[in-house]
């Protein structure tokens, strides 16, 4: 049995971002879309990079991961989206749980700080959203020890449309 998706008829999915940790669930194509790599960076392999000093543990650099939302049918047509920030995740040497609202780490899309529950936008024409992670303010320290596995994750609601 198969269903057909008809223009305007698209279904929330989502995938998952993830700088250095455990690989989380596949996120299956959802009928009628795609959500692809735009870039170099894979969902799943971005990289932080930290300094420890005597003002304490701070993020100093982070990959830039792309995506972009294509058709299902030939995977080369650009659908316009919205993408909204459901989660942030943050693990040290263990699982990942969600961030508390004062926590460290920040989610950027093209180079703008998003909030839990932040939608942004993009025209078919122009759909690549590059995340990147970064400190919530330039002078705060992360509450991290030498020598820990720091994973964050980001998660978003991506709704294609018509």
């Amino acid at each position: 049995m198969s269903s057909t998706v008809t223009a305007g008829e698209y279904e929330t999915g989502q995938a998952s971002f993830q700088w250095i940790g455990t690989v989380p669930a596949k996120t299956e194509a959802s009928t009628g879309y795609q959500i692809v790599q735009s870039g170099s960076v894979g969902f799943n392999e971005g990289v932080m990079t930290f300094v420890n000093d005597t003002s304490g543990v701070k993020l100093t650099n982070a990959n830039t991961i792309g995506f972009k939302v294509m058709d299902d049918d030939t995977g080369t047509n650009a659908l316009k989206y919205k993408a909204e920030l459901t989660s942030i995740k943050v693990g040290a040497n263990d699982f990942a749980t969600e961030q508390e609202d004062d926590g460290y780490f920040a989610v950027l899309a093209d180079g703008e700080k998003l909030e839990i529950g932040a939608e942004i936008t993009k025209e078919a024409n122009a759909n690549v959203t590059m995340l990147t992670i970064a400190a919530k303010s330039e002078d705060a320290t992360a509450d991290l020890e030498a020598n820990e596995s720091v994973v964050v994750q980001a998660l978003l609601a991506v709704t294609p449309e018509a």
